[in-house]
């Protein structure tokens, strides 16, 4: 999609009629584009170009502020989110928040903070943009890999057929396709890496600034509907839990991996509520109002060349 679409998109949306608040979403940030595209990891002059963007448009407030304040008369409310806990968050987009006062809450995977091997997706696609290898036969497909845009697709394609599988099957076949493709299983991902995940020294940091808040996005990035209920209990809880350990705060938002309406249900609902949880969100799109449910939130999720809804994490 064009780059000159996200300010139509943004028009859209602060139109007298849309009424609500628009919550976005963010992923990884990178200095430069990634070899191999993927849209969930966006350069950053082209993120500052959108928060600049969606900041010249709407009130941008604390999610909390935007889920529980009613916004101003003649004035659209906005909240910025980022899913997953990458470094990207600390080294990266905290300079653009200070540098344009705005405030952002951040879905931690507490599973890999101060881990240097990353969430399945990042161990796919990082294996996926660095083998030598042009074609890769896995699950009965044949993956071509002579360029990086190919590259680009395969991990796609790829990301998409894993998401169905139950959580430990996942992980072992991610583990499979990067020994296929002549890489380890786990890497040891350096701390510049756009696929290296917090560490707690990052995040306290982050936390001190005043500019960022913090919520739950499950333990290891399971899709929570892949998962019995006493599997999900535990995902929450030790995300929701972790957060506070971690010296973050309660975390009062939740945001399910994935996001789209069969990626979570009752039971995580259910779960959500007993621990105390207010909000949680998921990557279909629209805007968050007072008929919207609280364990159903929508998000407007922007992607890396400002394509405004893509690939969901």
């Amino acid at each position: 999609m064009k780059r000159r679409l996200i300010p139509r998109l943004l028009r859209r949306l602060t139109r007298p009629s849309a009424a609500g608040v628009t919550v976005f979403a963010f992923h990884g940030v990178v200095e430069r584009e990634l070899p191999a595209p993927d849209g969930c990891w966006t350069p950053l002059a082209v993120f500052r170009a959108q928060v600049q963007s969606i900041a010249a448009r709407f009130e941008v407030v604390p999610l909390p502020v935007a889920m529980t304040t009613p916004a101003p008369a003649g004035r659209r409310r906005a909240a910025l989110t980022f899913d997953d806990g990458f470094q990207s968050h600390h080294d990266l987009v905290l300079p653009v928040l200070q540098e344009l006062g705005l405030h952002a809450t951040f879905f931690i995977n507490t599973g890999v903070v101060d881990t240097a091997h990353g969430l399945w997706f990042a161990r796919l696609h990082a294996a996926i943009s660095e083998t030598t290898l042009t074609r890769l036969e896995w699950g009965g497909g044949t993956y071509l890999l002579p360029d990086a845009e190919r590259r680009g697709a395969c991990s796609a394609a790829l990301q998409t057929r894993l998401k169905a599988l139950p959580a430990p099957e996942l992980e072992c076949a991610v583990d499979a396709i990067r020994e296929q493709l002549g890489c380890g299983p786990r890497p040891c991902f350096a701390p510049t890496s756009p696929f290296r995940a917090l560490d707690t020294a990052s995040l306290r940091t982050m936390f001190a600034s005043g500019l960022c808040g913090f919520g739950g996005h499950t333990h290891s990035h399971a899709i929570l509907s892949r998962l019995s209920p006493a599997a999900q209990r535990e995902e929450i809880t030790r995300s929701v839990a972790g957060v506070r350990e971690l010296g973050l705060g309660a975390a009062e938002a939740f945001a399910y991996p994935n996001g789209q309406p069969g990626d979570f249900g009752a039971d995580a609902e259910r779960i959500l509520g007993d621990l105390g949880v207010r909000w949680a969100f998921g990557t279909h799109g629209g805007l968050c109002s007072a008929a919207s449910r609280p364990f159903r939130l929508p998000r407007r999720v922007l992607m890396a060349g400002h394509r405004p809804i893509g690939v969901r994490r």
